[in-house]
């Protein structure tokens, strides 16, 4: 314990203005609260872009498999993913606003609050979705076509971007905190997931013979039964 002089000594400046600030103390904090708030970010996230969003898709892209149910589970995982999306900003706002920091000022932020956007236009266009019209009308563009078309892109971009955030929120925790990077284990994860899914939906298209009862649910054999006809038509929302 003798004191020497240093090998490598030297004037330095240190900005401590963006350290998190205890509004009650005013003294600075170590910043273990707001881990454990991105810890929960992250987890409510995965949960909505990488489980809920993907398997409400799922349903409605393999709905040849599950003909009359896909519909109940393609609405109710639209609505769990925008509950957890929802979940995810929130904690978000809490943990950026405790730690004294500027709200969507890096593409992780602004992604995210994009994403919370689109995912209530695409629960509001379901509410709002219109009309089937009847088999008689020869007109091809209708409201109904023009609403499928938007409620695919949506849908395709919020899956796309959400999958993309999920990886990037990895990448960015690992970096703040010093941890392991799960980013490569998440995307060879996804890698599979999606190849299994697009391998499932070829096999669907080869070898599973197209029934002849294909309804959409609830609503469908609704309308079927009062137009008196025996075989709902087959339509993906």
């Amino acid at each position: 314990n003798i004191l020497t002089k240093h090998v490598f000594a030297n004037s330095f400046n240190l900005d401590v203005n963006k350290c998190p600030l205890d509004t009650d103390s005013g003294h600075i904090t170590t910043g273990g609260n707001h881990k454990a708030r991105w810890v929960a970010h992250g987890i409510f996230g995965t949960l909505a872009f990488a489980v809920a969003v993907p398997s409400s898709l799922a349903s409605a892209f393999l709905r040849q498999l599950m003909p009359t149910t896909w519909i109940f589970f393609h609405v109710y995982g639209n609505i769990v993913a925008l509950t957890l999306t929802l979940i995810t900003f929130l904690i978000a706002v809490l943990a950026t606003s405790k730690s004294g920091e500027e709200h969507f000022t890096d593409p992780h932020g602004k992604i995210g609050l994009s994403l919370l956007v689109l995912s209530l236009f695409q629960i509001l266009g379901g509410v709002l979705r219109p009309d089937k019209v009847t088999r008689q009308n020869p007109v091809r563009i209708t409201k109904r076509n023009i609403w499928k078309w938007l409620h695919h892109v949506l849908g395709s971009t919020i899956l796309s971007l959400g999958l993309y955030q999920v990886g990037d929120g990895l990448s960015m925790f690992a970096e703040d905190y010093g941890t392991y990077n799960l980013a490569p284990v998440y995307f060879v994860m996804l890698a599979i997931c999606l190849s299994i899914v697009g391998g499932a939906k070829l096999w669907v298209s080869l070898f599973v013979e197209e029934r002849t009862f294909r309804g959409t649910g609830v609503d469908t054999e609704v309308e079927n039964l009062q137009q008196g006809s025996r075989y709902p038509e087959t339509e993906m929302i």
